[in-house]
């Protein structure tokens, strides 16, 4: 079951062609919920899976976020902790960009989980000023790598 809208239309007559290639046969249709507390049934299961998701993702942006207070307190500004943390980084966007295609209906912690990774991403370029300090680099020379 998905919402009724053009990318999901898309995707399911993309997914009928790749059945009909190869000589299958499927269908897709429309359906209307009986009434309004089945829909609003169905609408919550969607927001609490997103919600979920949603959920796990702050939860891992906070492990970032710990992982970077832990080594600047140690002072560990090394290159090759900022390339581990900005892997890390770079894979919590595209998590959360998966889940937002998912997300037909509005996830209530969207706001929360997109405002953490923004988070992550200031403390990041925190620690990667320092990276740079300490390495004796300028990071405006470097940023085109």
């Amino acid at each position: 079951m998905l919402p009724h809208n053009k990318e999901q239309k898309r995707f399911l007559q993309e997914l009928l062609d790749n059945l009909e290639e190869q000589g299958a046969r499927g269908q897709s249709f429309k359906a209307t919920a009986l009434n309004q507390s089945v829909e609003n049934d169905l609408l919550d299961r969607f927001r609490t899976q997103r919600d979920e998701e949603y959920a796990e993702l702050i939860e891992r942006c906070e492990g970032l976020l710990s992982e970077l207070e832990k080594e600047t307190k140690k002072q560990k500004f090394t290159f090759a902790e900022l390339e581990e943390n900005e892997d890390d980084l770079q894979k919590l966007k595209s998590w959360l960009a998966r889940i937002k295609a998912r997300d037909y209906v509005g996830g209530e912690r969207a706001k929360e989980a997109a405002s953490r990774l923004e988070a992550c991403e200031v403390a990041l370029e925190t620690f990667a000023h320092q990276v740079y300090l300490r390495e004796k680099v300028n990071s405006q020379d470097d940023s085109s790598n």
